[in-house]
């Protein structure tokens, strides 16, 4: 019975390591622009304290770290930035907020990296300010869906419905499935050790 024990438990250590993982995204990136609140009510002055909307307009990504940088080029700016206009109050998610495009020439090909917001915290908002918090998922080939934190800060700097903001998104690692499977095991062992 011990050996039979024994031998299983090898059994699966030596499974653990050949089993498939794609790898997490790591790294963070950051985006700024010009945006516009939007309002759904009518006869009231439309600013960042009353807008339950975005409408996005200029963009770009203005820096780039971790599994972000390599694939933006040598320059951040040699990608497209896609960003989608949507409802902050009420929020509904999951909503693709942002998508990154390879370079101008690279017409038709699909997004490099995509952000979907799942959940959104508005900070502050007030007629010259608006700060959010959210937490969703970055995609892209060759990795696997990373979990993510979001965050956007928006200044009404020119007194008008235009206004001036940057946001980041940075990914939020779990531990891996193959490691927490090699500390059970390991655990497991301990204990059958004890026991003997």
């Amino acid at each position: 019975m011990k050996s039979r024990i024994i031998k299983n438990l090898f059994a699966v250590a030596l499974m653990a390591p050949v089993m498939a993982f794609a790898v997490p995204i790591d790294g963070s990136i950051r985006m700024g622009g010009d945006a516009s609140p939007g309002c759904s009510a009518e006869g009231i002055d439309c600013n960042l304290g009353t807008a339950d909307s975005l409408i996005f307009g200029t963009s770009f990504v203005v820096g780039a770290d971790g599994d972000f940088a390599p694939a933006l080029g040598a320059s951040t700016l040699n990608g497209t930035l896609n960003l989608t206009d949507f409802t902050i109050d009420p929020f509904s998610g999951p909503v693709t907020i942002w998508q990154i495009f390879g370079s101008p020439a690279e017409g038709g090909q699909p997004p490099l990296f995509t952000f979907s917001l799942d959940s959104l915290d508005i900070l502050t908002q007030t007629a010259g300010q608006l700060i959010l918090r959210g937490t969703g998922i970055v995609s892209a080939d060759g990795f696997d869906d990373t979990a993510g934190r979001w965050s956007f800060s928006a200044q009404d700097l020119r007194g008008s419905r235009q206004i001036n903001f940057s946001w980041s998104s940075e990914t939020t690692q779990a531990p891996e499935p193959g490691i927490l499977m090699l500390l059970g095991l390991g655990v497991l062992g301990l204990i059958r050790l004890r026991r003997s």
